[in-house]
């Protein structure tokens, strides 16, 4: 593709398929239409897209179909969210599930324990049902409103042992960031985050970090590698791209830094 504006340089980011620096978007239930609107101006930046909670169930098949085609088409990921493995599975429907997700053309799909209490063996189970299909395996590690900071150490451990069945990606799950940067990110527990990245390495993990602030944190601390979503808004995947290039007021145009070192002319006040 060429750019607009293209001989201003800029940090730059890989193409897609991207192994790292990916963002994960929650697609509320957009029609044909919308979908080809979205990916016109922001697929090349969108590397997931996740059918949010129930919504496919309320829609045509035949628009459900299109959409992920057309997803996939763009080199755009598709994932189910962690409430379709849930019903599935308490319904004891799990393999029709998974089956159909994958006649559907889903490439991706979420297990979550956010109402379901699984056994080891039932959630090694489901694991590996997605690793041997092919399917890409999300598990969203966490509770959604904790009262107390992860420990970093027993977070590591858990989650290596997650990639090591065949989890491609943990998402840490929103709540569990909120204690962690706080909704303006600004918490005293942000070091503990740290540690645990350090731990489990920042490709294996995604960030369910919601608000733009916390957002701006990672960025800052952790630039273009780091994996943001699954529940990035359609309307936020511009702003985030061009927050990730170090161009936006809440990174501190750090996209700036190189050329104000090289010609000595940042602001005081800056």
């Amino acid at each position: 593709m060429k750019y607009a504006m293209d001989f201003i340089e800029a940090i730059e980011r890989d193409e897609k398929p991207r192994k790292s620096g990916l963002t994960g978007v929650r697609d509320p239930g957009l029609g044909i239409r919308e979908t080809e609107q979205f990916i016109e101006t922001a697929g090349f930046y969108t590397d997931w897209v996740k059918h949010r909670n129930m919504m496919p169930r309320f829609l045509s098949e035949e628009l459900f179909i299109a959409k992920n085609k057309l997803y996939t088409d763009n080199q755009v990921g598709v994932l189910t969210g962690g409430i379709y493995g849930e019903m599935s599975f308490l319904q004891g429907k799990w393999d029709t599930a998974l089956k159909y997700a994958i006649d559907c053309g889903i490439t991706g799909m979420e297990i979550s324990e956010n109402y379901t209490v699984y056994s080891e063996e039932e959630k090694m189970g489901l694991i590996h049902d997605l690793r041997d299909n092919g399917i890409h395996c999300f598990f969203e590690w966490g509770v959604k409103k904790p009262t107390k900071p992860l420990d970093p150490e027993v977070a590591t451990k858990d989650i290596k042992g997650l990639i090591s069945e065949g989890v491609n990606h943990v998402i840490v799950e929103e709540g569990e960031i909120d204690m962690l940067l706080g909704v303006d990110g600004q918490s005293e527990n942000a070091h503990l985050l740290v540690e645990l990245i350090e731990g489990v390495g920042i490709e294996h993990i995604m960030f369910e970090a919601i608000h733009s602030k916390q957002q701006a944190w990672l960025l800052k601390n952790y630039g273009t590698t780091v994996n943001i979503g699954p529940n990035v808004l359609t309307h936020e995947v511009l702003w985030l791209e061009s927050n990730r290039r170090g161009m936006g007021r809440g990174v501190d145009y750090f996209g700036l830094d190189e050329w104000l070192e090289k010609t000595q002319r940042r602001r005081a006040d800056a």
